[in-house]
């Protein structure tokens, strides 16, 4: 954490923040906390930043997921956002 905290130091100091948003993820929060230390900017934790869960999708590479869910991954490239992905606990939004 020190090495990012100089890093941040160095790198945005010069960038004029007004803001720093943040999904409830606990490791957004401690990457984000160092840059909000060195700026004096309160963290505004968003919900709808959080990650989308990809169900039976996760860690998988796209070619096998083409292969193996072939129709719902044509409705996900397709479709506008909301379809479920095969056992996700939500759809996109």
């Amino acid at each position: 954490m020190r090495k990012w905290r100089k890093l941040s130091q160095k790198a945005y100091c010069a960038i004029p923040w007004t803001d720093v948003y943040v999904s409830p993820m606990k490791r957004t929060i401690a990457t984000a906390q160092p840059l909000c230390d060195v700026m004096g900017l309160p963290m505004q934790i968003r919900d709808g930043l959080r990650e989308i869960g990809y169900g039976a999708w996760e860690n998988k590479e796209q070619e096998d997921i083409r292969l193996h869910y072939e129709p719902d991954y044509i409705r996900w490239l397709t479709e506008p956002p909301g379809i479920l992905r095969p056992t996700a606990k939500r759809p996109f939004r």
